[in-house]
């Protein structure tokens, strides 16, 4: 990424339904077990980490969280973090 180049992230979040599914393989890291993405590895971030893996590389322009409820009972949700970042000049 060029010095001041934005990029931007959309990162599952450690609260996210489907966190803990699956055979954990690293703190907040699991292997999925079923459906489409079965076999595939999922990580799922908590505030700290990004915060850690952003330190000193990028400044961040935005980060927002992203919840989506599913139905019937509205009791599952998808739990997204929304990064916007700059690398600095």
């Amino acid at each position: 990424l060029r010095p001041a180049g934005l990029c931007s992230l959309d990162l599952r979040r450690a609260d996210d339904f489907e966190c803990g599914v699956g055979e954990e393989v690293a703190p907040h890291t699991f292997v999925v077990g079923e459906g489409f993405e079965a076999g595939l590895v999922q990580h799922f971030f908590d505030k700290s980490e990004i915060d850690e893996l952003i330190d000193g590389l990028f400044e961040p322009v935005y980060i927002e969280t992203h919840d989506t409820r599913l139905a019937p009972d509205f009791k599952q949700m998808i739990a997204r973090w929304i990064l916007a970042l700059r690398r600095p000049s």
